[in-house]
């Protein structure tokens, strides 16, 4: 995990001059989403909250106060669910596109209204009823966030921001047939940057 968010920063610091690119920004999640899925030994589908569910994010953005906004950022996602029935690993890697809304409060301060579509390679560990399967797949994923964010200097400088927002992503594997895993819900994030 360490080596590919260190090359994702290394991508980011070499584009970063780049006269289109405003802000590096490095963004947590913490999700409650829930999930949809068939363990193969159970066979009925069920419907579960994610014991742990957390996201780390490292994206290039440009943002223009009261215009049209985009960011492209990497994403890597680890989730986790247990109980007595089956036990359940989810990490995906990949990436997001944002397109979002700035609004200005003051000179330091904005609200952005956020919108994505992701794509990640997900790997799956599913455990139950004796049995142990595992499978790599593709996930889309899609959502909103509003977020509140504080530069020093609205020029450049350090940036923090919090918000908040809400997901859907679906992937479909091979464990004992096709089987498919949903997700929905809330999340919440935090974010630390520089604006060049």
């Amino acid at each position: 995990m360490h080596r590919s968010l260190s090359c994702l920063l290394l991508v980011g610091l070499a584009v970063a001059s780049a006269p289109a690119v405003d802000d590096l920004r490095l963004t947590y999640h913490k999700g409650s989403e829930d999930f949809t899925f068939a363990p193969p030994s159970i066979g009925d589908e069920v419907e579960k909250n994610w014991d742990d569910s957390t996201r780390y994010e490292i994206g290039l953005w440009n943002v223009v106060i009261g215009r049209s906004s985009w960011g492209i950022a990497g994403i890597k996602h680890e989730a986790d669910f247990s109980d007595e029935r089956f036990t359940l690993e989810y990490e995906s890697m990949g990436g997001r596109l944002y397109f979002a809304q700035a609004y200005a409060f003051s000179q330091s301060l904005q609200l952005e209204f956020q919108s994505f579509l992701g794509w990640s390679r997900t790997e799956v560990d599913v455990r139950g009823g004796g049995e142990s399967h595992e499978d790599n797949s593709w996930m889309y994923e899609y959502g909103v966030i509003a977020e509140v964010v504080f530069c020093s200097n609205p020029r450049s400088g350090l940036l923090v921001g919090a918000g908040g927002g809400y997901l859907f992503s679906e992937s479909d594997f091979e464990i004992d047939g096709d089987r498919e895993i949903g997700q929905e819900g809330w999340g919440f994030c935090g974010t630390v940057g520089w604006r060049f």
